[in-house]
């Protein structure tokens, strides 16, 4: 039983090793073909099966002992996350798409072919929604209040050298331009509430510029499933997805100059597969490393046996 467990061992060092390679080979290195890509991601799905294949072997060397149930969990966590990564590999699907922003959410009423990716079908073939369509009704892009940096800029008004940056507005609703004074909102928004470059110096030479960052994109989106054509209304926004019919759907980015919004949908049936393999394994490492080595511990505490008294010749009678 120990050969067979160095055996496996020694088989998982290796794939895991292999899989490294292959990992920083799709990463660092440019694959010219879908066939060379597939190749590759084929060559990690068996070498994840078999790694697979050596962790199961592993959990049935020894006979089952309860006291070991953290490094059950490990291993049993282990193998579920990487057959769901597995199943996401072989039946996942990415659709990548833009959808225009209109009141009447008329993209909702048609399909829509986008570009989808599946690691084991290639990157660039176009599919369809089958359960479900989608559209953008309305969007809101909410942001910080702008920084200022300082420029001293040359007659034609190109910047020749930045002198501060990063000047935020603080508490009392002030930019603090330091040298060049201060100045409140209503001295930098023009009349649509927009801020503007502001000239910090009489002759125009040094100029305080804004810049804004987005805090947050929210969007209204109608959602018709293609079976009972029932539609719902929905709002999404970054780091919230919906689910829909199984799929996942992600809110990317806006584009104010297209008016149009970027979304990401993934189908992963692997999904919650992985999701328990990833508790089972956070489970298996508290008990492994905090609980019993406690619980061995205490044990051995209390099976030490205490010295007792020696009894004095004549004293047994």
């Amino acid at each position: 039983m120990k050969l067979i467990m160095k055996i496996s061992v020694v088989v998982m060092s290796v794939i895991a090793l292999v899989v490294a390679v292959l990992g920083s080979r799709q990463v660092f290195f440019h694959i010219d073909t879908d066939f060379q890509s597939n190749l590759v991601i084929w060559g990690l799905i068996v070498l994840l099966g078999i790694f697979v294949i050596a962790q199961v072997i592993c959990l049935f060397v020894f006979p089952f002992n309860i006291k070991k149930i953290g490094f059950y969990l490990l291993h049993i966590g282990l193998v579920a996350v990487l057959l769901g990564s597995m199943i996401y590999y072989m039946a996942g699907i990415k659709i990548q798409g833009a959808y225009p922003v209109n009141e009447q959410g008329s993209s909702a009423s048609a399909y829509h072919q986008l570009v989808k990716a599946n690691p084991t079908k290639g990157e660039n073939y176009v599919a369809n929604f089958s359960s479900f369509r989608f559209g953008v009704t309305d969007f809101a892009v909410e942001y910080y209040e702008p920084v200022y940096d300082i420029y001293r800029v040359n007659e034609e008004g190109v910047a020749e050298e930045q002198l501060a940056t990063d000047i935020e507005i603080n508490s009392e609703g002030i930019y603090d331009f330091g040298e060049y004074g201060q100045k409140t909102v209503e001295d930098l928004v023009d009349d649509a509430g927009e801020y503007q470059v502001v000239n910090l110096t009489e002759d125009g030479s040094i100029v305080g510029n804004p810049r804004s960052s987005v805090k947050s994109y929210l969007g209204d989106v109608t959602i018709v499933n293609n079976e009972t054509q029932e539609s719902r209304e929905d709002t999404i926004s970054v780091n919230h997805p919906l689910r829909v019919n199984g799929w996942k759907i992600y809110l990317m980015s806006y584009d104010e100059t297209q008016n149009a919004a970027a979304f990401i949908f993934k189908y992963d049936p692997g999904e919650y597969i992985v999701t328990v393999g990833m508790v089972m394994i956070i489970v298996g490492s508290f008990i492994a490393c905090f609980v019993r080595p406690r619980q061995a511990a205490a044990s051995g505490k209390n099976e030490t046996k205490k010295p007792g008294s020696k009894k004095k010749a004549g004293d047994a009678k």
